[in-house]
């Protein structure tokens, strides 16, 4: 029994910390560049899809705000939501689902000499639930409100 409870515990810190969950924060606070050249107020867009305990779908809408040789400003306004479809351990050996909804902005200054970010604030809001299974009643789930408020900023010194 101990050891059921230890692999459970290691099944829900390796969904919290583990490679798909620092994939997941890193998609909040790295820019995406284009494909293609973009001119200063020019957009793109990308997608993102995460694993993990938030399984779901980031989608990005990117615009250059500022160019030129000594600075890039860039601005992201995105919506991510996730697949509630997607059976998940929530912590104590109970399993569930999470669905939850937001929206992510941020803003990043980029250095053009190595095109890598020196400076970026980003905003992250999602609501919804978490739904545990109730093993009592199968067609019955116990909803647990979340809102989810994010505040990244950094800014990195190259030497």
């Amino acid at each position: 029994e101990n050891y059921e409870q230890l692999s459970l515990s290691q099944e829900f810190l390796e969904s919290q910390y583990g490679p798909e969950a620092i994939r997941f924060a890193l998609s909040f606070v790295l820019p995406s560049y284009p494909s293609r050249s973009v001119e200063v107020n020019g957009s793109w867009m990308n997608q993102l899809y995460t694993g993990g305990f938030y399984s779901g779908r980031l989608q990005n809408y990117w615009n250059l705000d500022y160019g030129d040789n000594y600075t890039i400003k860039l601005s992201n306004k995105g919506s991510f939501s996730t697949d509630s479809t997607q059976e998940v351990e929530l912590g104590g050996g109970q399993k569930g689902f999470v669905d939850l909804q937001g929206e992510v902005k941020g803003q990043y200054v980029i250095d053009p000499e190595t095109d890598w970010p020196t400076m970026c604030i980003s905003h992250m809001e999602l609501g919804g639930n978490y739904i545990y299974e109730n093993s009592k009643r199968k067609d019955k789930h116990i909803l647990v409100p979340v809102r989810m408020v994010k505040d990244v900023s950094y800014q990195f010194k190259h030497l």
